[in-house]
Protein backbone atom coordinates (compact mmCIF):
# COMPACT_ATOMS: atom_id res chain seq x y z
CA UNK A 1 0.00 0.00 0.00
CA UNK A 2 2.81 2.98 0.94
CA UNK A 3 4.08 1.38 -2.58
CA UNK A 4 1.15 2.48 -4.28
CA UNK A 5 1.33 5.87 -2.59
CA UNK A 6 4.56 6.81 -3.44
CA UNK A 7 4.31 6.09 -7.13
CA UNK A 8 0.74 8.12 -6.70
CA UNK A 9 3.27 10.81 -5.42
CA UNK A 10 5.97 10.67 -8.12
CA UNK A 11 3.22 10.62 -10.78
CA UNK A 12 1.72 13.76 -9.55
CA UNK A 13 5.08 15.17 -9.09
CA UNK A 14 6.13 14.96 -12.53
CA UNK A 15 2.68 15.22 -13.85
CA UNK A 16 2.89 19.02 -12.16
CA UNK A 17 6.08 19.40 -13.32
CA UNK A 18 5.42 18.87 -17.05
CA UNK A 19 2.44 21.54 -16.14
CA UNK A 20 5.13 23.89 -14.98
CA UNK A 21 6.89 24.01 -18.22
CA UNK A 22 4.19 24.54 -20.01
CA UNK A 23 3.75 28.15 -21.95
CA UNK A 24 1.54 30.47 -20.08
CA UNK A 25 -0.58 30.41 -23.11
CA UNK A 26 -1.22 26.79 -23.28
CA UNK A 27 -1.50 26.47 -19.28
CA UNK A 28 -4.67 24.38 -18.18
CA UNK A 29 -5.98 23.69 -14.58
CA UNK A 30 -5.31 19.98 -15.40
CA UNK A 31 -5.30 17.75 -11.98
CA UNK A 32 -4.13 14.06 -11.84
CA UNK A 33 -7.13 11.65 -11.04
CA UNK A 34 -6.58 8.74 -9.05
CA UNK A 35 -8.14 6.52 -11.91
CA UNK A 36 -6.24 7.48 -14.72
CA UNK A 37 -5.27 10.19 -16.62
CA UNK A 38 -7.89 11.90 -18.46
CA UNK A 39 -8.71 15.39 -20.16
CA UNK A 40 -11.71 16.39 -18.64
CA UNK A 41 -13.89 19.71 -20.15
CA UNK A 42 -17.44 20.74 -19.23
CA UNK A 43 -18.84 18.74 -22.43
CA UNK A 44 -16.91 15.35 -21.87
CA UNK A 45 -18.82 13.36 -19.02
CA UNK A 46 -16.73 11.98 -16.30
CA UNK A 47 -16.33 8.16 -16.67
CA UNK A 48 -14.71 5.10 -14.78
CA UNK A 49 -13.61 2.42 -16.49
CA UNK A 50 -15.37 -0.42 -15.08
CA UNK A 51 -12.84 -2.55 -14.00
CA UNK A 52 -10.58 0.33 -12.22
CA UNK A 53 -13.78 1.63 -10.36
CA UNK A 54 -14.23 -1.88 -9.02
CA UNK A 55 -11.27 -1.74 -7.40
CA UNK A 56 -11.27 0.94 -5.84
CA UNK A 57 -12.15 1.47 -1.97
CA UNK A 58 -15.72 3.73 -1.16
CA UNK A 59 -13.14 6.40 -0.07
CA UNK A 60 -10.88 6.32 -3.30
CA UNK A 61 -13.87 6.75 -4.98
CA UNK A 62 -15.21 9.41 -3.32
CA UNK A 63 -11.45 11.28 -3.64
CA UNK A 64 -11.31 10.74 -7.62
CA UNK A 65 -14.63 12.30 -8.07
CA UNK A 66 -13.66 15.03 -5.55
CA UNK A 67 -10.24 15.26 -8.25
CA UNK A 68 -12.06 15.20 -11.00
CA UNK A 69 -14.69 17.92 -10.12
CA UNK A 70 -11.65 19.94 -8.89
CA UNK A 71 -10.20 19.28 -12.16
CA UNK A 72 -13.82 20.86 -13.86
CA UNK A 73 -14.00 23.88 -11.53
CA UNK A 74 -10.29 25.19 -12.08
CA UNK A 75 -10.64 24.82 -15.78
CA UNK A 76 -13.81 27.08 -15.26
CA UNK A 77 -11.68 29.51 -13.17
CA UNK A 78 -8.78 29.13 -15.37
CA UNK A 79 -11.08 30.97 -18.45
CA UNK A 80 -12.97 33.45 -15.96
CA UNK A 81 -15.83 31.15 -16.14
CA UNK A 82 -17.31 31.83 -12.66
CA UNK A 83 -21.18 30.31 -13.40
CA UNK A 84 -19.58 27.19 -14.83
CA UNK A 85 -17.78 26.56 -11.53
CA UNK A 86 -20.86 27.40 -9.64
CA UNK A 87 -22.44 24.21 -11.22
CA UNK A 88 -20.73 22.04 -8.58
CA UNK A 89 -22.02 23.77 -5.40
CA UNK A 90 -23.52 21.82 -3.21
CA UNK A 91 -27.04 22.92 -2.24
CA UNK A 92 -26.32 23.71 1.52
CA UNK A 93 -23.20 25.80 0.37
CA UNK A 94 -25.53 27.81 -2.00
CA UNK A 95 -27.95 28.37 1.05
CA UNK A 96 -25.76 30.19 2.93
CA UNK A 97 -24.28 32.44 -0.22
CA UNK A 98 -25.88 33.19 -3.55
CA UNK A 99 -24.18 32.14 -6.47
CA UNK A 100 -23.65 35.79 -7.29
CA UNK A 101 -21.56 35.68 -3.57
CA UNK A 102 -20.14 33.05 -5.09
CA UNK A 103 -18.86 34.55 -8.49
CA UNK A 104 -17.71 37.64 -6.06
CA UNK A 105 -15.52 35.40 -4.21
CA UNK A 106 -13.60 33.81 -7.65
CA UNK A 107 -12.92 37.69 -8.76
CA UNK A 108 -11.50 38.64 -5.40
CA UNK A 109 -8.86 35.53 -5.51
CA UNK A 110 -8.09 36.71 -9.23
CA UNK A 111 -7.97 40.68 -8.27
CA UNK A 112 -5.47 40.15 -5.55
CA UNK A 113 -3.31 38.08 -7.28
CA UNK A 114 -4.02 38.36 -10.63
CA UNK A 115 -5.02 35.74 -13.32
CA UNK A 116 -4.93 32.04 -12.38
CA UNK A 117 -2.18 30.13 -13.73
CA UNK A 118 -2.29 26.73 -12.83
CA UNK A 119 -2.75 24.71 -9.47
CA UNK A 120 -0.48 21.60 -7.94
CA UNK A 121 -2.60 19.47 -5.57
CA UNK A 122 -0.49 19.46 -2.19
CA UNK A 123 -2.70 17.32 0.07
CA UNK A 124 -5.80 15.07 0.26
CA UNK A 125 -8.14 13.72 2.93
CA UNK A 126 -11.69 11.41 2.84
CA UNK A 127 -13.57 9.86 5.25
CA UNK A 128 -17.57 7.96 4.40
CA UNK A 129 -19.68 7.80 6.77
CA UNK A 130 -18.32 10.82 9.24
CA UNK A 131 -20.89 12.64 11.06
CA UNK A 132 -19.55 16.24 10.36
CA UNK A 133 -20.87 19.99 10.14
CA UNK A 134 -23.65 19.09 7.80
CA UNK A 135 -24.43 15.50 9.16
CA UNK A 136 -23.49 12.15 8.63
CA UNK A 137 -21.76 11.39 5.14
CA UNK A 138 -18.43 11.23 2.73
CA UNK A 139 -16.10 14.48 3.22
CA UNK A 140 -13.15 15.48 1.35
CA UNK A 141 -10.68 17.70 0.91
CA UNK A 142 -8.36 18.90 -1.97
CA UNK A 143 -6.14 21.16 -0.89
CA UNK A 144 -3.66 23.18 -3.75
CA UNK A 145 -1.45 25.56 -4.10
CA UNK A 146 -2.38 28.06 -6.83
CA UNK A 147 -0.38 30.12 -8.98
CA UNK A 148 -1.45 33.16 -10.02
CA UNK A 149 0.10 35.98 -12.52
CA UNK A 150 1.28 38.52 -9.08
CA UNK A 151 1.20 35.40 -6.60
CA UNK A 152 0.31 32.55 -5.34
CA UNK A 153 -2.54 30.95 -2.90
CA UNK A 154 -2.85 27.80 -0.89
CA UNK A 155 -6.27 27.09 -1.50
CA UNK A 156 -8.66 24.29 -0.33
CA UNK A 157 -12.18 22.77 -1.54
CA UNK A 158 -14.26 20.99 0.58
CA UNK A 159 -16.66 18.25 -0.65
CA UNK A 160 -19.44 16.70 0.77
CA UNK A 161 -22.16 14.14 -0.05
CA UNK A 162 -25.29 12.71 2.08
CA UNK A 163 -24.45 8.96 0.80
CA UNK A 164 -23.54 7.22 -2.03
CA UNK A 165 -26.78 8.12 -3.95
CA UNK A 166 -26.03 11.63 -4.52
CA UNK A 167 -23.53 13.49 -6.70
CA UNK A 168 -20.43 14.84 -4.70
CA UNK A 169 -20.12 18.42 -4.37
CA UNK A 170 -18.20 21.41 -3.40
CA UNK A 171 -19.59 22.79 0.23
CA UNK A 172 -16.34 25.33 0.71
CA UNK A 173 -13.67 27.02 -0.78
CA UNK A 174 -11.24 28.82 1.20
CA UNK A 175 -7.89 30.62 -0.02
CA UNK A 176 -5.12 32.49 1.46
CA UNK A 177 -1.42 33.61 0.81
CA UNK A 178 -0.02 31.92 4.30
CA UNK A 179 -0.29 28.46 3.87
CA UNK A 180 -0.33 27.32 6.95
CA UNK A 181 -4.05 29.03 7.38
CA UNK A 182 -5.10 26.43 4.47
CA UNK A 183 -4.78 23.02 6.29
CA UNK A 184 -6.37 19.79 5.91
CA UNK A 185 -8.86 18.76 8.90
CA UNK A 186 -7.72 16.42 11.70
CA UNK A 187 -10.76 13.79 11.11
CA UNK A 188 -9.73 14.06 7.36
CA UNK A 189 -5.63 13.39 7.90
Amino acid sequence: MLKLQRMKYLYLSCLFAIACMQPPGEQVSQIDTLVEEKIISPDRKIEKPAKVADKLSPRDMVLSDAVAISNDFYNNLLVQNYPAANKYLHPDALSVTTPEQWIEIYKKAQDKTGKLGFVKMVGHGAKCGLKGGNGMGDYAELIFDAQYKDGNLREKLIFYRKDSTETLKILGYEYHAVLERITLSEVLK
